[in-house]
C-alpha cells in the first residue's frame, strides 16, 4: 500500500481519505503503520551503528518503549545529530510534541481496534487520534531533513570499520 518512493504529502493525504464514519479505523492502522515505518527508518538512517547491526536488532521490536529506547541510544546520543545540544534534547519523547497524547490516547487506541475493542468510534474521537499519529511521523520526517536525511528515499549506510570487524570476527569464533 505504501511504497518509499511516495512523499509524506501523497502517504498522509492518502490515509486521510478514509476519514468517514465507515472507514476512519481504517484511517488509524494505516497512520499508525506510517508512523512504524517512518522511526525505524529514522533509527536505522540516524543512529551511531552500523545499518546492519540496527536492522538486526530493531527486527524485535514492535513497542513504542522499545523504539523510544533505541532511539536514545542511537539517535540522541549521535554527536553528528546532537551538535552539541544536551542529549536529552534530541530524544523521541522531546522532539513529539504531542508524545503524551500519542502515548496514552492514540497509540493505544490503535490497539483497541486490532483487539476489537473499539471497532465503531466516532468520527472526531478516532480523526483526533489519526491526526496524532500522522503529527508525530511528520515531526520525525521534518527531524531527519534536518539532519539531511529523506527517508523517502535510498537510506545511507554505514559500515563496519576494519577494527570492528576484527572484534566481530573473534566473537565468532
Amino acid at each position: 500500500m505504501f511504497y518509499v518512493s511516495d512523499t509524506i504529502e501523497k502517504r498522509h493525504l492518502m490515509i486521510r481519505s478514509f476519514y468517514d464514519k465507515d472507514h476512519v479505523c481504517i484511517a488509524v492502522l494505516l497512520a499508525s503503520t506510517d508512523f512504524e515505518w517512518t522511526l525505524r527508518r529514522a533509527i536505522v538512517s540516524l543512529g551511531i551503528d552500523p545499518t546492519a547491526d540496527i536492522r538486526t536488532v530493531i527486527k524485535m521490536y514492535h513497542k513504542l518503549i522499545d523504539y523510544s529506547n533505541l532511539w536514545d541510544k542511537q539517535v540522541a546520543k549521535n554527536n553528528k545529530i546532537r551538535n552539541k545540544k544536551p542529549w536529552a534534547s534530541v530524544r523521541l519523547s522531546v522532539l513529539i510534541s504531542n508524545w503524551d497524547f500519542l502515548t496514552k490516547e492514540a497509540l493505544p487506541f490503535r490497539n483497541q481496534i486490532i483487539h476489537g475493542f473499539n471497532t465503531s468510534p466516532g468520527l472526531d474521537h478516532a480523526r483526533d487520534r489519526c491526526e496524532a499519529i500522522l503529527y508525530a511521523s511528520k515531526s520525525i520526517v521534518d527531524f531527519s531533513l534536518s539532519h539531511g536525511v529523506d527517508l523517502y528515499k535510498r537510506l545511507p549506510t554505514r559500515r563496519r570499520t576494519k577494527p570492528q570487524l576484527k572484534s566481530i570476527n573473534k566473537k565468532l569464533r
